[in-house]
């Protein structure tokens, strides 16, 4: 007699990726499309000298690793941008704190930096890329800033005469020893 058969046909979707920057895409599990209905894992991998700054396209997320759900098909964009560093230097003697403190940070990235004086110096103010005379500084990053913090020694020397000698000086050169220092 006849035999009766049935199909059924397991719906699958594809998902496209896509990378705006320099990185990778990381689909978990991989495949070329997948069952309706799979989680997939999704990881957004930077390039060196790079950052993750987020996910778009069916995927809004700023999370380097999340997952998405394939009930149609998909499209992923992972977008990277060039990393910035921030270089700071100091002249005279003092310090300067970052807010927060890393090597490099992504573009627009908000930094407070804060002017610290030695004993015996005190804060002017902001050169480079940087202005003003407030020890605290908000810098947005772009691809590359360097800022100076100055320093101005405020604490008087120590003089003491030591040539000629018997008090009279007149027309006589004299020379004035500032500590570790000669003057002529």
């Amino acid at each position: 007699g006849p035999i009766a058969v049935g199909c059924r046909f397991l719906e699958t979707h594809p998902v496209a990726t896509e990378v705006r920057g320099e990185g990778q895409i990381l689909l978990s599990p991989t495949a070329a499309s997948y069952p309706a209905g799979t989680d997939v894992a999704v990881t957004a991998r930077a390039s060196e000298g790079w950052g993750f700054v987020q996910w778009s396209g069916d995927l809004t997320s700023t999370a380097q690793e999340t997952s998405i759900r394939v009930d149609q098909p998909r499209r992923l964009i992972a977008e990277f941008a060039r990393l910035g560093t921030l270089t700071t230097r100091v002249r005279g003697r003092g310090g300067i704190l970052r807010n927060p403190d890393a090597a490099s940070y992504l573009p627009g990235t908000q930094v407070t930096l804060r002017a610290t004086a030695e004993p015996g110096w005190r804060f002017v103010g902001w050169s480079g890329g940087g202005t003003g005379t407030n020890a605290e500084l908000a810098v947005s990053v772009g691809r590359t800033e360097a800022i100076v913090a100055e320093f101005a020694d405020i604490q008087s020397p120590d003089v003491v005469v030591t040539e000629p000698a018997g008090g009279a000086v007149g027309e006589s050169r004299f020379r004035l020893s500032e500590i570790g220092r000669a003057h002529v």
